[in-house]
């Protein structure tokens, strides 16, 4: 599973990459077999796809709470 993520973060797939587009990138990588079955390797792709996600989501809050903290102290 942490081969098959790897694998996911070196090639670059973005958050909102499709199975397919995500596939392009993988299949020719030997770790692409880490995991043996289709099934294994969709749920694999899927939780990194939603960790990927809830990790930017996660950053935007951060950045807009210290946006709105620098306005609140601008304007006393």
């Amino acid at each position: 599973m942490e081969a098959f993520n790897s694998l996911l973060k070196e090639k670059g797939v973005s958050s909102n990459a499709s199975w397919e587009q995500a596939l392009k990138l993988i299949v020719n990588d030997p770790r692409y077999g880490a995991l043996r079955q289709l099934n294994e390797r969709k749920q694999a792709f899927n939780e990194y796809m939603y960790k990927t996600k809830r990790v930017k989501e996660e950053k935007e809050k951060q950045r807009l709470r210290a946006k709105q903290a620098k306005e609140d102290i601008e304007h006393f």
